[in-house]
């Protein structure tokens, strides 16, 4: 018993060292600045000292209008921060599912200078955010990327300005090596200049899938992704949640959507019930599957003892359907007169 006791003295002295804190979310909040930040939803409890505070002045997206209600779940906000480039590792989020948030007209009315960073940040991580704050609002975009060239005599705007330093500058289309300039009352505006990059949020594989696995909810994430997005990139996990990986995707790959495909639920030269439907009436027979599928999947089957083929699409486990409408004259193309029969 002793030994057992130790034991778990131990784990519990692990887990409390890796736990960084914990971000307990709001029911309801309200916001009173042109910017969202994470101490509007939620308190930060953390026992890294500037780590928490940096946390908690992390800008998350622009407030609502005024008078409207929004809703972030504990996901959404998790996500919002991870595409700020947070590490949340050790970071526990907990308190409500979700937080429910509007803004005041008095808060929507208030100027940007007063969604500025706090004062306690450092001036490199004050100028970061201030040009975040800036890109957001002069394109409507949220997630960007910056990183300025900043010498002593920029720091020293930024920090000795705190919430009157006004950004103006840089131009379409907002990426690649930009000039801002910082001013400060009827003081000379300071150049500074940074790299801009465009970031969206991309489904990336946590870990290893294998060909043939199903991808599960814990194997991929959202991430922040810069630069040309292909088009077949997967922008929402529940876009692959549940289907099969066609190829080895490895940990930390961009997930596209030729990566994976419907479950194979009918498979080649196997017995399948295939039903037609054309005005309300249903009539069912049996094929012979000529291609392996999942559901969704158009495939050709071959009628038993006719050699006659025709294209059916999948609906279940051995299960094909075939619309008096569909498939279309396209697809059916190189099937036979003899799905009209």
């Amino acid at each position: 018993m002793r030994r057992i006791l130790l034991i778990c003295t131990c784990f519990g002295c692990l887990a409390a060292a890796s736990d960084a804190g914990e971000i307990v979310l709001r029911s309801k909040a309200a916001v009173r600045v042109s910017i969202v930040r994470l101490s509007d939803l939620a308190e930060v409890k953390g026992s890294e000292g500037d780590q928490s505070e940096l946390l908690a002045a992390m800008p998350l997206m622009p407030a609502p209008a005024a008078g409207s209600t929004r809703f972030l779940r504990a996901a959404e906000v998790r996500d919002l921060l991870v595409a700020r480039g947070v590490n949340l590792s050790g970071w526990r989020i907990v308190g409500a599912d979700a937080v429910e948030f509007s803004a005041s007209k008095a808060g929507a009315a208030q100027t940007d200078e007063q969604g500025t960073p706090s004062a306690k940040l450092s001036g490199a991580d004050q100028l970061t955010l201030l040009i975040k704050n800036y890109l957001q609002q002069k394109t409507g975009h949220e997630l960007w990327s910056v990183t300025a060239d900043a010498d002593d005599e920029v720091l020293a705007v930024v920090e000795d300005g705190g919430a009157n330093v006004a950004v103006s500058g840089g131009k379409a289309p907002w990426a690649g090596r930009q000039r801002f300039y910082l001013s400060t009352g009827g003081a000379k505006p300071v150049a500074v200049y940074a790299r801009v990059e465009r970031m969206v949020m991309a489904a990336f594989a946590v870990r290893s899938i294998e060909r043939g696995e199903l991808v599960r909810r814990s194997d991929v994430e959202l991430r922040p992704f810069g630069g040309s997005l292909p088009s077949s990139a997967v922008t929402s996990p529940d876009a692959v949640i549940g289907k099969e990986a066609t190829q080895r995707v490895p940990e930390g790959t961009l997930v596209l959507g030729s990566y994976v495909r419907s479950p194979i639920v009918v498979r080649r030269g196997e017995r399948v019930s295939v039903r037609a439907r054309a005005a309300g009436i249903v009539v069912s027979t049996f094929a012979i599957a000529q291609q392996d599928g999942g559901v969704g999947d158009l495939v050709t089957v071959e009628v038993i003892d006719r050699k006659e083929r025709y294209a059916a699409r999948v609906s279940g486990v051995r299960e094909l359907e075939v619309f008096a409408a569909e498939p279309r004259a396209t697809e059916m193309a190189a099937a036979p007169a003899a799905l009209a029969k």
